[in-house]
């Protein structure tokens, strides 16, 4: 006899992959065939450990609409950003994005499908269109408990597994009236952070803005102790048709949060990277981020350090 039969079955990476290997292979006992073995075995061992986003895929019954109140900078928390966010949720997976975004989206959509179309509508919209401040669209598995952040930092789009989830919360018996929603407080330690969330039995979804789940009901309001994050409910409507959410990641680069968290302090350091070397390059003027104002390379580059170090006060604290 040659060697063993073996039949191995698995999930890869857990339960991320979302479908099972079948691998059937031959263990030999001759020796010279011993290394064509071992790297069976290792290959087979490299498919197990490697982590594939999981396939985030559904329907939502809600769109909920929060406003949120942020300080950007830590250093001047008067200062603060209003945006509008909406949570797309239902009982098995969620989509969490800024007004901007979906917006942005739309424009892009446009400029794929008609170019000269969506140029005319960039060019009249775009300058006038706030900036998203609030970077993160985050897709949430609410069955399986798996959390997944899109982020973009320079030309590069990441998506990470949140892996701080499930959150662990503390339930009060403290109570409020939110509106026409009768409330309850509980709290937790996520990212940093001390964050106070009320949360209404009377609405079906136990979800809520950002990465945050997990209580037995809707996330209305939500802040930290600082209050540098605000979040506050402005409307639930359920949805007649429903919402399609699906994680594409064929243009995401995988990683794991620790190298994103990398990646973005690394961009911090120098957020124009290697175009900074060619901008120095070229005799023209180029527009400031903020104002619009035509300024020289060298000034470009200084006032981009300037603004991305203005942004210090990142809802996780890293």
């Amino acid at each position: 006899m040659s060697g063993t039969e073996y039949a191995l079955y698995a999930t890869s990476g857990t339960k991320k992959l979302k479908s099972i290997i079948f691998t059937r292979f031959k263990i030999s006992t001759k020796p010279k065939n011993m290394k064509k073995t071992t790297f069976l075995i290792a290959l087979f061992s490299i498919l197990l450990s490697y982590s594939l986003p999981a396939q985030v895929k559904g329907e939502a019954s809600y769109q909920v609409k929060y406003e949120v109140n942020f300080a950007i900078d830590s250093t001047d928390r008067g200062e603060r950003t209003i945006e509008m966010h909406n949570l797309y949720t239902g009982n098995s997976v969620s989509y969490y994005v800024s007004d901007v975004f979906i917006a942005l989206d739309s424009m892009m959509t446009q400029f794929r499908e008609n170019p000269q179309a969506g140029m005319r509508r960039m060019s009249g919209n775009f300058q006038d269109m706030p900036r998203p401040e609030f970077l993160a669209r985050v897709y949430k598995d609410l069955k399986d408990n798996e959390t997944w952040v899109t982020a973009a930092v320079l030309r590069d789009r990441y998506l990470y597994e949140e892996t701080d989830i499930p959150v662990v919360w503390k339930m009060t018996e403290e109570t409020k009236e939110i509106g026409e929603y009768s409330a309850q407080k509980a709290t937790t330690h996520f990212g940093g952070r001390d964050w106070t969330a009320w949360f209404t039995f009377q609405v079906p979804i136990q979800d809520g803005p950002y990465v945050f789940s997990g209580l037995p009901g809707l996330i209305l309001e939500l802040s930290d102790t600082d209050e540098d994050y605000q979040f506050n409910v402005t409307s639930i409507k359920p949805l007649e048709e429903k919402y399609e959410i699906e994680l594409k990641t064929d243009k995401l680069k995988n990683l794991s949060k620790k190298e994103f968290i990398k990646a973005y302090e690394n961009f911090r350091e120098n957020p124009l990277g290697q175009f900074a070397d060619r901008i120095r390059q070229m005799d023209m003027k180029f527009p400031d981020p903020t104002t619009g104002d035509m300024i020289s390379g060298s000034e470009f580059i200084r006032r981009a350090k300037q603004e991305v170090a203005r942004r210090n006060n990142y809802i996780e604290r890293w």
